[in-house]
């Protein structure tokens, strides 16, 4: 048997065939075409290679005919079949329509669900062709969201009133509330070998409350501890923030019973540059503080075992200085 070889090369195809060297699955097919360009025969390039001559032979038949494509590994694995588009919209409305309507015993569709009930109505479609199909319609498989509904008939109002005062860069905006926060062992994700069990009936040692304010135009914070949540201690937070500044300041609260009291709207009356915002009703995330609290959920309290309050202030306070740079005072 004559050895044969491959055709003589352009530029353009030598200098393909020497980037595609470099490919881990499919650079071989280059070498042997460069090796056999160079003059090698098969049975050279195969002990070469450590390939089987008859593949050495098929790569250099294949370039020679179609070029450099014919040594290029195709992409996907051959053509999807086609499915009629009367049988797509079945498979859109079939998913569209709760499994209990159908007289089926579970109320949620899964994609193996749904491949066993389309084959028993006659549509046989494999499970990832659907998932496949889904996707293309807009489907994802979602989680129920529960969210605070306002009903406050004031709402509209009341909320472009506090977006207006978050555009708002010449004036001075705080969002206020408050939180409980238990000195115990806290749980939270983390880097482990073993997972982590701690006891969901231990012992709470003590109990403070965290009043928070949060300036969304300066991005600055200030957080403070209380033993109570009376309205002695409310005021004596808001006298402790407010005195900071000689601008009029617009404090965002929520709807807390506490809050309302005409005994706190009588003293906070008394400063001056002091402006109450009430967010509307069952509203709480138009307040930026609950992002706030939440950061501190995370960052502060999560995988940690407070011993004392005096710890759980000190980190508190560490915190409070690491994101704005300020101490609580």
């Amino acid at each position: 048997m004559e050895p044969i070889f491959v055709r003589k090369l352009n530029r353009r195809e030598r200098d393909f065939l020497y980037e595609l060297m470099e490919d881990k699955r499919v650079g071989y097919r280059a070498k042997i075409i460069i090796l056999s360009y160079e003059g090698y025969t098969p049975p050279q390039i195969e002990k070469a290679l450590h390939m089987h001559v008859k593949n050495v032979r098929k790569w250099i038949h294949r370039f020679n005919e179609y070029g450099v494509k014919g040594i290029v590994k195709r992409k996907g694995g051959g053509r999807k079949p086609k499915i009629d588009e009367k049988v797509v919209k079945r498979i859109v409305n079939t998913t569209r329509i709760s499994p209990h309507k159908l007289g089926l015993p579970f109320s949620t569709w899964s994609l193996r669900k749904l491949e066993t009930y389309l084959r028993s109505q006659g549509i046989e479609i494999s499970y990832e062709r659907i998932r496949q199909l889904l996707l293309k319609h807009g489907f994802k498989f979602w989680k129920t969201k529960q969210e605070l509904i306002s009903r406050d008939p004031g709402f509209e109002a009341k909320k472009a009133r506090i977006l207006r005062l978050y555009r708002r860069a010449n004036c001075v905006v705080l969002c206020m509330d408050e939180k409980r926060v238990a000195i115990k062992y806290y749980g939270g994700r983390a880097w482990r070998v073993k997972k982590k069990i701690i006891p969901l009936n231990q012992r709470v040692k003590e109990a403070l409350v965290l009043f928070g304010v949060y300036d969304p135009h300066n991005k600055w914070r200030c957080f403070d501890f209380y033993p109570n949540m009376r309205t002695e201690s409310f005021i004596d937070f808001v006298h402790k923030v407010v005195r900071r500044f000689k601008e009029r300041v617009y404090l965002i609260l929520d709807n807390h019973p506490a809050n309302l009291s005409k005994k706190i709207k009588q003293e906070l009356a008394k400063i001056k540059n002091l402006k109450l915002v009430y967010l509307p009703f069952n509203y709480p995330k138009l307040n930026r503080i609950e992002d706030e609290f939440s950061l501190f959920q995370k960052e502060v309290l999560a995988n940690r075992n407070f011993k004392d309050s005096q710890e759980l202030v000190l980190a508190a306070k560490k915190w409070v200085r690491y994101r704005n740079r300020i101490g609580i005072e």
